[in-house]
């Protein structure tokens, strides 16, 4: 593994990585040509990131968290940095799709021995990697992982597998056919069945049902609204909510932004977004916020808000 490291590191170099804003689309091509050199052509299926956060990990199929860990030394930094200023020791925090750990490692050791992490992933590949990077970083005592799906009821559900971005695996809903998008490929898509749980549920189940929480962060890729629904009390327990918005799977989830906001805003006074520059605003501004585009390729934006 130390010699993969090595040649790992080498070829990064060779590759000249971007350094600059304007550079970010062509960092993705040189990852994937990076991936290809060291692993296209052989059965190596796992690879292992080791960063200033800790060890991860990852299947060198899925084609975008791990690798970014790999070639960055982290994922989201804006995103990691905020959480970094707010998690203190002793705080109870969620994960809601937490794929393969990221966020729920470098929260586990901002949340020190008193502290606790609720971590919620529903794929399996991606679970039992969030399961080895845990134990792996030596943060079991402290983390409460689920192998489920947080939605509006409890159930057993279809999740839609993608096969080369393991977190873009997604909750089928009813409404995703009528949506006449199938910008991903989404119907073709291997679909297995997945247990599902609410927020409240589960936070009960853990004994936590009564807990300030600190922070939650949720990627969902659309499946957001449905957990909203069910986790109105933790929601009102919380103080900081970071959130991706993203509007092509929120369509397919049958929702719309008015149900995103409605299912928030009671709870939270400001909001601010990543990729329009980071200021806290009014809540009431949010829903017109909403329709100002996001600048990432596929169209998300990733909001905070507090209350």
């Amino acid at each position: 593994m130390e010699f993969m490291l090595g040649l790992l590191r080498q070829l990064k170099a060779r590759l000249n990585p971007p350094v600059s804003a304007a550079q970010a689309e062509d960092k993705w091509a040189r990852i994937f040509q990076l991936r290809s050199q060291l692993f296209d052509g052989t059965y190596i299926r796992e690879a292992m990131a080791q960063t200033a956060d800790g060890i991860f990990h990852f299947d060198v199929r899925d084609n975008i968290i791990g690798w970014s860990i790999a070639y960055d030394g982290v994922w989201e930094k804006a995103e990691t940095d905020f959480v970094k200023s707010v998690v203190e020791p002793g705080d109870f925090v969620v994960d809601v799709g937490a794929n393969i750990g990221w966020y729920t490692v470098v929260m586990g050791k901002l949340v020190g021995e008193n502290g606790r992490v609720f971590a919620f992933e529903p794929e399996s590949r991606s679970y039992d990697l969030l399961c080895r990077n845990v134990h792996e970083n030596r943060l079991v005592d402290r983390c409460r992982l689920f192998n489920a799906a947080l939605l509006e009821r409890a159930g057993v559900f279809e999740l839609e597998q993608a096969a080369d971005n393991f977190g873009d695996s997604r909750i089928r809903f009813s409404s995703a056919q009528e949506c006449g998008q199938n910008m991903y490929g989404e119907e073709s898509r291997r679909r297995v069945a997945v247990e599902a749980l609410t927020l409240d549920e589960a936070m009960q189940v853990a004994g936590a049902e009564h807990s300030r929480i600190k922070l939650i962060k949720v990627d969902a890729q659309g499946s957001e609204v449905a957990i909203f629904a069910g986790a109105q009390k933790t929601l009102a327990q919380t103080n900081v909510l970071i959130t991706e918005y993203w509007p092509y799977g929120l369509q397919r989830a049958g929702k719309k932004a008015d149900d995103f906001f409605d299912a928030v805003s009671p709870h939270f006074n400001q909001y601010a977004r990543f990729d329009c520059g980071f200021e806290f605003r009014s809540i009431k501004d949010w829903r017109e916020d909403m329709n100002v585009p996001a600048s990432t390729p596929c169209g998300e934006t990733v909001y905070v808000l507090k209350k």
